[in-house]
């Protein structure tokens, strides 16, 4: 195996961190309801994909970002949480597996509770990472009531 030199240690390391970053922001842009930021997250011709039993896709990233707001927005309430990932960089491309869970309520009484998987490939362009594309994978899905209340967060960016 080739010995990297510090120089290429330190790339790998700060790719590293911003495709984490890019994945956070993702997770904190469709929580919060930021559409303009979660555009700002994919190529022009990203796709983004949810997998069975809500299966939906979408091209490019005016058509991901008015989706993901439509199904925010319809929500009286929504979280992503990231609880880990693996990523595999190779130059200016790189794969991940992230592990996510999901919580909203509404319209109504409608409730939705899952964990899955993001499968993803990024691209680097002029040196800052985006989605190519994002593929949802469930896991478990639950549709039961649960319990608790709904509290309206400050708009904090």
């Amino acid at each position: 195996m080739k010995q990297l030199t510090t120089e290429e240690r330190l790339i790998n390391l700060e790719d590293d961190l911003a495709i984490r970053n890019i994945v956070a922001k993702f997770a904190d842009t469709a929580t919060n309801g930021n559409y303009e930021g979660l555009k700002a997250l994919w190529k022009s011709d990203g796709l983004f994909t949810i997998n069975l039993p809500f299966y939906n896709t979408r091209t490019g990233a005016d058509e991901i970002a008015a989706f993901i707001k439509t199904l925010r927005e319809e929500r009286d309430f929504f979280v992503q949480f990231v609880h880990s990932g693996v990523i595999e960089i190779n130059g200016n491309n790189a794969t991940a597996r992230w592990i996510i869970h999901e919580v909203a309520q509404g319209p109504g009484e409608k409730y939705y509770n899952n964990y899955g998987l993001f499968n993803d490939k990024l691209e680097k362009i002029n040196g800052e990472w985006f989605f190519a594309s994002r593929s949802y994978d469930y896991m478990w899905v639950d549709t039961n009531k649960f319990s608790g209340q709904t509290v309206k967060l400050p708009k904090y960016l």
